[in-house]
């Protein structure tokens, strides 16, 4: 019997009746509860994700395994740049930018945002730009079987030569928020977002600190890339129309999207998440 799920929506290949026990889960939403299964998964409880199926007079349970992936944005942008994202039997958790402490280095600031992860079985990690920094310094200290690197870099010498000077000759001290969201008219219009499109932008850049935008630039100006254990599998998913981190200075990019650019997360969401989606 086929059987799949796309954030809470079951569908089967074949006639079975499915059904969906849901209640409120922890944000809100209407998600599966848990309770007990019966039949073969008798006194076994159900974590989210896993459906009960009505055979004959029968109600059984089918055990569904879930792969958890923690998803760090790009500077600037917060959880919701990934709402289109869909993934089948995949639950997405996020972890939230933090204040860079003062002097803060980023491999220790990630030891800060990772301490947000409350499993301690090897996990995946998705990193969208900055965020894929971020994830590399996080898979350095702890176990995580994937790093899912979208738009975004696997040494510095991937940097562009602009870009690199950054923190050499201090340009990062040149960015101030309050120009960065005058400027963000022009910017959302250069993409062919819509108003209301440049309007949630905005938001997203409007709860982040000068310092932060300040720190990020540095940070990613100055990067090291970490040791990661041979255990951990990288995969770098990147477009061929990437601006900020041009494809011509990468190296053994795993996986390119033809005419892909940097917001490709926001503008082709479908697309990515099939190519995810071949990674489990």
């Amino acid at each position: 019997m086929g059987f799949f799920t796309v954030h809470g929506k079951a569908s089967s290949t074949e006639h079975t009746v499915h059904q969906k026990v849901s209640s409120p889960n922890n944000h809100g939403a209407l998600g599966p509860p848990r309770l007990p299964c019966v039949g073969p998964c008798s006194s076994v409880f159900m974590p989210s994700g896993h459906y009960f199926v009505l055979l004959g007079n029968y109600l059984t349970c089918m055990c569904v395994k879930q792969n958890t992936i923690y998803c760090i944005p790009g500077l600037g942008f917060d959880q919701r740049i990934f709402d289109g994202l869909r993934l089948s039997n995949c639950q997405l958790m996020h972890l939230k930018w933090l204040e860079p402490l003062k002097g803060e280095q980023l491999p220790d600031y990630a030891r800060r945002m990772s301490q947000a992860i409350d499993k301690d079985e090897p996990i995946t990690l998705l990193g969208y730009s900055f965020g894929g920094l971020v994830a590399q310094e996080i898979a350095a200290h702890r176990a995580v079987d994937k790093v899912l690197l979208l738009s975004s870099i696997k040494d510095r010498k991937e940097l562009s030569p602009l870009f690199r000077q950054v923190a050499p000759w201090k340009l990062y001290l040149l960015f101030q928020k309050g120009v960065a969201l005058r400027l963000l008219q022009l910017w959302g219009a250069n993409h062919g977002f819509s108003h209301s499109e440049t309007a949630f932008f905005r938001d997203m850049l409007s709860h982040l600190s000068n310092y932060y935008f300040q720190w990020g630039l540095r940070s990613i100006s100055e990067w090291q890339i970490p040791k990661l254990p041979s255990a951990t599998q990288v995969i770098h998913i990147h477009g061929t129309r990437d601006r900020p981190f041009p494809i011509r200075y990468l190296k053994n990019v795993d996986i390119t999207v033809e005419g892909g650019d940097h917001m490709m997360i926001y503008k082709q969401p479908q697309v990515i998440a099939k190519i995810l989606q071949r990674s489990f």
